[in-house]
């Protein structure tokens, strides 16, 4: 189950690949001179998400740190100038938990969706051959881990659904490689920070504070100004 979903994952990376070239025409449009650097922009991405921290405990288990799993999602920017702007993001993950319960190492599929608004600051302008910026603001992650049921050598164990969003920060950083007039390869890497409860089957879990650690490869398309 956990690999099929994993090549979902492949499946919608490789339709926002082809999302560049369907876009690209409408990106390379001659741009009003007085656009002064402001305007929209599309960016695609595919990563990986590594929560470093373990989650929480339960009495039938305990939920060890979620497994690295792939990433995919997309940024719309606003943008005021070529060094200034306003970047709203989402992301799709779907991956898995260890749990260690009665001497048996099981896993558990578990689905997170990520949502963030960041300033976005490029210390070397977006419009440059290379760019650079740093980004902070506020972030969400929810979390949706699935009920299960397993035999194991010590007895049959029942791990509850669990669910919840949480909201904290997140900062990060993107370098960008023109790779055209306007279109242009960007890596990222970002720290989402929030403390995280659940519920499980109605019963609330302790606060932990977590930091899920996300690096990217994208496309930066612009739509209009430069």
């Amino acid at each position: 189950m956990f690999f099929r979903r994993q090549l979902d994952v492949f499946r919608l990376g490789l339709l926002f690949s082809v999302l560049p070239s369907l876009l690209a025409a409408q990106a390379r449009r001659p741009q009003p001179a007085s656009s002064g650097g402001g305007g929209l922009s599309f960016a695609p991405y595919l990563g990986i998400n590594y929560p470093t921290q373990d989650l929480f405990r339960l009495t039938s288990g305990e939920i060890k740190k979620i497994k690295l799993g792939l990433v995919v999602g997309g940024r719309v920017g606003i943008w005021f100038s070529s060094r200034i702007g306003i970047e709203t993001d989402v992301g799709y993950s779907p991956a898995s938990v260890e749990i260690d319960s009665t001497g048996a190492n099981l896993n558990q599929d578990v689905t997170i969706i990520t949502g963030s608004a960041k300033l976005t600051v490029w210390l070397l302008p977006r419009d440059g051959v290379v760019s650079f910026a740093l980004s902070g603001g506020v972030g969400a992650v929810r979390h949706d881990i699935k009920a299960s049921t397993v035999n194991t050598p010590g007895g049959v164990v029942t791990t509850p659904e669990i669910k919840g969003t949480n909201v904290g920060g997140v900062a990060g950083a993107t370098i960008g490689f023109r790779l055209g007039r306007v279109v242009a390869l960007t890596l990222s890497a970002e720290d989402y920070l929030y403390n995280a409860s659940f519920d499980a089957s109605n019963v609330e879990t302790g606060s932990r504070r977590q930091h899920d650690i996300r690096a990217s490869l994208g496309v930066h398309l612009p739509f209009l100004g430069f």
